[in-house]
């Protein structure tokens, strides 16, 4: 994750090197920064199916996770149009009740709902993901702007007790900004579906099973406290 956890210190830079090059002219555009956190809940689907033979078939778990994130954001803003650019960090903390030590059949063969690389040993699951996106302001006010935003990244996935994994997704959903008059602080409560492994996800062989890679979404809701940087 270290390439992608850079993406929103990057940015950043991008944005203040903009800045200064327009050095003695009107400022064209406002950056804020800010950080905060929130909810989380949603489900993976799990699936193991048997390696081969006539009786071969799927198992399908679903698997409800919720707990807390923590997030941190960027936000580009043009003066004369109403999209915004965005940079963002989230993490997000996720737990479930499903007891993974049981067994499942397949094909006459027990074999334990734990052996899958993509579901925890206990029940958590944790995911850091990082990426760009855009903010479209219908209606903006003086001092409320409520936008719609969509954004991609990458998604480091991490189940407990298993190897970490990356898959690329997206996220989708909308959000209000709160700006008091003559104050440098705004409150933004954002509310977005999170797709996680919307693309590379993968079939991993076993001895006597393959564990097939299953949707994995989520909503997280979060107020961030933003702050004008510029």
């Amino acid at each position: 994750m270290k390439k992608q956890a850079t993406l929103f210190l990057l940015l950043l830079t991008m944005a203040f090197s903009a800045n200064a090059q327009i050095s003695g002219l009107p400022q064209l555009l406002t950056i804020e920064g800010g950080i905060g956190g929130g909810l989380s809940n949603g489900g993976k689907e799990l699936a193991l199916i048997r390696n081969s033979g006539p009786s071969c078939r799927n198992v399908f778990r679903n698997a409800p996770l919720g707990g807390a994130n923590a997030a941190a954001k960027l936000k580009i803003i043009p003066l004369l149009i109403p999209l915004r650019l965005t940079g963002f960090v989230n993490f997000s903390l996720l737990s479930t009740d499903i007891n993974f030590s049981e067994n499942v059949s397949l094909g006459g063969t027990a074999v334990p709902l734990s052996i899958s690389p993509f579901v925890p040993t206990g029940n958590r699951i944790n995911t850091l993901n990082a990426g760009l996106g855009v903010e479209f302001s219908l209606l903006p006010l003086p001092v409320l702007t409520p936008y719609i935003g969509v954004d991609v990244g990458i998604y480091n996935i991490t189940p407990e007790g298993k190897s970490a994994y990356s898959r690329y997704g997206l996220g989708a959903g909308i959000g209000i900004e709160f700006a008091p008059p003559s104050s440098s602080v705004a409150f933004d409560i954002e509310a977005k579906y999170r797709l996680a492994n919307l693309t590379g996800r993968e079939d991993v062989t076993l001895t006597n099973a393959i564990a097939q890679e299953r949707a994995f979404n989520y909503l997280q809701v979060s107020l961030l406290l933003m702050f004008k940087l510029l």
